[in-house]
């Protein structure tokens, strides 16, 4: 049964899933509210048009995919690497690199998309880099160790898919002892 009053997130949400699967090209005004079980009336309570559309589905994604993880991150109180060891099991439980392929291969071709992107990797790695410097690691080497493993993280989900969770968190965890480890 579809929700009679839908949000901003439900709309945002289920064009996720869409651009996942189909592309930013599929990401249609009709075919999602169809799918929502309202009419498009639903859509332009929410948003002027298309482009203001996937200009909110971008900051969504930014906020759900990498802002919402380092809130979660920030709100653990610990020993550094217990901090970087719990933001990896994080992502990599939660899926949350599950849109990147599909917003990538958005930003491809779409500028706007492209300036999300290259923000939220830039913002991954500096928090990231944060983290490897609060255990103890120089600015530089905090840089290099943060950008690996947050490439590794955004990776692990298109390489593993289908293995065991349990299988996908001991190979990250080795992954870690790795990245960890002092020089």
């Amino acid at each position: 049964m579809a929700k009679t009053n839908l949000t901003r997130e439900d709309w945002l949400a289920e064009a996720l899933e869409v651009l996942s699967s189909e592309g930013v090209g599929g990401v249609r005004v009709l075919s999602l509210a169809k799918s929502l079980g309202v009419t498009r009336g639903s859509f332009h309570w929410h948003f002027k048009d298309r482009d203001e559309f996937l200009e909110a589905l971008l900051e969504y994604w930014r906020l759900e995919m990498t802002e919402s993880v380092i809130d979660y991150i920030d709100r653990i109180d610990g020993e550094p690497r217990e901090r970087v060891r719990e933001l990896a099991h994080f992502v990599v439980q939660t899926g949350r690199t599950h849109y990147d392929p599909a917003v990538r291969a958005w930003a491809l071709a779409d500028p706007m998309a492209r300036d999300v992107v290259q923000g939220v990797d830039e913002r991954r790695v500096r928090y990231v880099a944060s983290l490897f410097e609060q255990v103890g690691f120089s600015p530089e080497e905090a840089v290099s160790r943060g950008g690996m493993l947050v490439v590794y993280l955004m990776g692990e989900g298109l390489i593993l898919q289908g293995r065991p969770l349990e299988e996908r968190l001991r190979l990250l965890d080795r992954q870690l002892a790795l990245v960890l480890e002092s020089s």
